[in-house]
């Protein structure tokens, strides 16, 4: 990731984090976030995560928060990649834009 220019990294959907415990072994990268909808998820996350455990400068790099994709998140911003992993099937037809504009 490096090469690519790649130091902050965000996970929208993480659910229980396994993509960010592989992101945590990544030396090149200096801010790792996970963002989900559900405050169950991320509770599980940090479990899975062992966050209370973590040393320091792994703990520092890592931040979880509730949202989503959904709505418009400054929190979002700013970061040099996003993952999106088995989110699509989640997300409510209902809430999404329709592609004709209306």
């Amino acid at each position: 990731m490096l090469s690519l220019g790649v130091r902050r990294i965000i996970d929208v959907g993480c659910g229980e984090g396994r993509l960010l415990k592989l992101l945590l072994a990544k030396k090149s990268l200096s801010e790792i976030a996970g963002m989900d909808v559900s405050h169950h998820a991320l509770e599980k996350a940090q479990k899975y995560l062992h966050l209370d455990q973590l040393p320091p400068m792994q703990k520092e790099k890592i931040t979880l928060f509730q949202g989503s994709l959904l709505y418009r998140d400054k929190r979002i911003a700013g970061y040099d990649a996003a993952t999106v992993v088995e989110v699509i099937e989640h997300l409510d037809n209902a809430k999404l834009p329709c592609p004709c504009g209306r």
